[in-house]
């Protein structure tokens, strides 16, 4: 008899540690949506040093940036930099001038803003700034791309 009660108490303990571990898993989540009001776009997943992806299901590409793909060296460094720029941050998003507004993969190519204390950070250029890219021009940007990163 006593190994049957305390096979169901450690049952019902378990079941009541997990109710509380997705209760806060909620919380969480909820706060982070809350604090951003409704109807306003935010950061939702870094993919790599160059693209992320908006809580509205967007994928954004920067423009005239080109880090490091998954199997190449600088890789981690550059995707961990741009989530400590603009993750669960609300960004503001350019277009280029000269060039189609998405790219072969749907994402939108855009130059992106995230407010840092007050202050508009141009993050494409903060990327190429910190070494993580040089300037990437391609199709219509080639005269673009340098002129708005200022090289």
């Amino acid at each position: 008899m006593k190994a049957k009660t305390k096979t169901t108490l450690i049952i019902i303990l378990s079941i009541t540690l997990l109710i509380i571990i997705i209760g806060f898993a909620l919380y969480l989540v909820y706060n982070i949506t809350a604090e951003k009001g409704e109807g306003e776009e935010f950061v939702i997943d870094v993919i790599d040093g160059d693209t992320f992806k908006m809580n509205t299901g967007d994928s954004i590409r920067l423009l005239c940036v080109n880090t490091p793909e998954k199997d190449e060296e600088g890789y981690e460094r550059a995707t961990k930099f741009l989530e400590s720029l603009v993750l669960y941050k609300e960004v503001r998003l350019e277009q280029g001038e000269t060039l189609n507004k998405t790219d072969k993969y749907q994402r939108t190519l855009a130059f992106v803003y995230v407010n840092n204390l007050g202050k508009q950070v141009f993050v494409n250029k903060l990327i190429i700034d910190s070494g993580f890219s040089e300037v990437y021009t391609y199709g219509d940007l080639e005269g673009e791309c340098p002129q708005v990163m200022g090289v």
